[in-house]
């Protein structure tokens, strides 16, 4: 069980609601971008993390969205703190209390995600479902739109990790990911591959709507798009 039952009902609520309020102050002065705000909070919801596992997750997905290390340790401290049942430091006071204002990191070389992804063949396997009819057209553009909006191939295996599995099914999530996710010098999953381990194992727990929700979705954004133009 990921917590006791009349702790959650009673506490969780509370700290969750601090949490987010904090990342709302954090994007209005553009400390977190609306995405990797998004990401984490979906983050706190995940129901295969125990409590004591919420700080580091937060910080992990926001280190691979290249937040400011001052940032990821904010959040992860408050995380850590308010989910341990003690109130978190505003940001001024941690800053000044526990981190060098005036240290910043250097800028990361820009990356060409979208290049690396087609040397990966990625974008071979979301052209394949597609023209198999597996993913729709929408769904293809909003991937294309995760690797612009990515700043290197890391951020973008997040984005695909916490995002994919709104925009397709297990099989075809499983699929496209392990063109991004295999060791170097071993070869993908074939289509077989994937399609096995989810008939054996399942997926991950993680919740997305259902692929009937999806089509719904897509269609009313592809008749929206029409409407307008």
């Amino acid at each position: 069980m990921r917590r006791d039952i009349e702790w959650e009902a009673e506490h969780f609520p509370i700290a969750l609601a601090d949490l987010q309020e904090r990342l709302s102050d954090l994007e209005e002065h553009v400390f977190l971008s609306s995405d990797a705000s998004r990401i984490v909070r979906s983050v706190w919801h995940d129901p295969k993390l125990q409590v004591s596992e919420i700080g580091a997750e937060s910080a992990r997905v926001l280190r691979d969205l290249g937040t400011h290390d001052a940032v990821v340790k904010y959040v992860s401290n408050a995380a850590d703190t308010h989910f341990g049942g003690a109130p978190a430091m505003p940001w001024a006071e941690f800053i000044a209390t526990r981190l060098d204002p005036r240290q910043v990191e250097p800028p990361a070389p820009e990356v060409d995600v979208f290049a690396e992804l087609e040397h990966l063949e990625f974008w071979k396997r979301v052209a394949e479902l597609r023209e198999a009819g597996r993913i729709s057209l929408v769904a293809e553009s909003k991937l294309q739109d995760m690797a612009q909006d990515s700043t290197d191939l890391r951020e973008f295996k997040t984005r695909l990790n916490y995002g994919g599995p709104h925009l397709m099914d297990a099989v075809e999530h499983r699929y496209v990911s392990s063109a991004v996710e295999t060791p170097e010098g071993r070869r993908p999953e074939t289509w077989a591959e994937s399609s096995a381990y989810v008939r054996a194992f399942g997926t991950d727990g993680y919740t997305a709507p259902s692929a009937q929700q999806r089509q719904q979705q897509d269609q009313q954004q592809m008749e929206a798009a029409r409407a307008v133009s």
